[in-house]
């Protein structure tokens, strides 16, 4: 907290004069923490405010780096059940590879597969199954005995959404999603002939200001909205936003979006005025954007409705 405080008003005073210096750490930030920075942006609010600019995708990896650090630093471990398709000896020298690779986890208990029956008497966050089929809720990860690099993206992506799993009622967060604000776009588009057809429908549908669209354009030339994993979240100022809402778009074609290419884009138009909205959506965005598998299902999905019930199931909306 501290260090956070000492960087903001520096961090203020460069924005306001336009001044930038350079994070060498920027892509490996987008890689990492692609949904910290990416919830980084509801901090532009203030920076407008108090410094009437927008700040850069540089200073926005700063935030996002020093809130990465303190979740890190922070992490509770993750209570794992690991059941083993043979003997209790081999698994656990899968178990032992799984606590060397990943500090966020801790193996409570190895189960082979005869004594499956026994799994409700432990207390646990998520069940890492090398038996393949099983199914104990939404907790199962299923791995190799290898531990392959594959494996340890999906027990990190389990732990991260366990560990940042909103608890608060969803109903507003449900809202800002609507299939009618889910695209497939088919031919071929630039970048600002698809925000300008996108924004003209929130226009049109009483969602923005018709100076939303400028206001989007004028971010992106501040610096890309790229996060990372062919993702961008484009969004304007508050004041252009009448109702929130989250227009998806997936573009069968990859768009040249500044420094990275993009083939999904949550436009977002939020004001961020109600606060425990904001922060519920964002933990659920966080989440979802840190994991590469829900990414995968949009990106695979071939219709809207296909969108719309990939994102639902995978944030638990439905």
């Amino acid at each position: 907290v501290n260090s956070l405080k000492a960087f903001l008003p520096a961090s203020f005073i460069r924005t306001k004069y336009g001044i930038e210096i350079a994070n060498p750490f920027l892509y490996d930030v987008k890689e990492m923490y692609s949904g910290i920075f990416a919830t980084t942006f509801t901090l532009s609010k203030f920076y407008e405010k108090y410094c009437h600019a927008s700040p850069t995708e540089h200073e926005m990896s700063f935030l996002a780096l020093y809130f990465g650090g303190a979740m890190h630093r922070n992490q509770k471990n993750v209570k794992a059940i690991l059941i083993g398709t043979s003997g209790v000896a081999a698994a656990s020298i899968v178990a032992g590879k799984i606590e060397d690779k990943i500090e966020e986890v801790k193996i409570v208990s190895i189960l082979s597969s005869e004594k499956i029956a026994e799994i409700d008497e432990f207390e646990f966050d998520i069940v890492l199954s090398m038996l393949p089929g099983f199914e104990y809720e939404d907790k199962v990860v299923n791995i190799s005995p290898l531990v392959s690099n594959n494996d340890i993206k999906k027990i990190k992506d389990a732990c991260f959404e366990y560990m940042t799993n909103s608890i608060a009622d969803n109903y507003e967060l449900y809202s800002v999603i609507d299939r009618k604000y889910i695209t497939v776009v088919s031919k071929k588009m630039t970048k600002s002939e698809i925000l300008k057809a996108a924004s003209d429908k929130l226009v049109e549908d009483g969602y923005v200001t018709e100076d939303f669209y400028s206001d989007v354009m004028q971010r992106e030339e501040i610096s890309s909205t790229a996060i990372g994993n062919k993702t961008a979240i484009p969004h304007g100022k508050s004041k252009n936003v009448l109702k929130p809402i989250v227009y998806i778009i997936k573009v069968n074609y990859e768009i040249d979006w500044g420094e990275d290419n993009v083939d999904i884009i949550f436009l977002l138009a939020l004001n961020f005025d109600n606060i425990n909205t904001t922060k519920m959506f964002f933990a659920d965005l966080s989440r979802f954007l840190n994991s590469e598998s829900k990414i995968q299902r949009i990106r695979k999905s071939n219709n809207e409705m296909e969108i719309e019930k990939s994102i639902m199931s995978d944030l638990h909306w439905s």
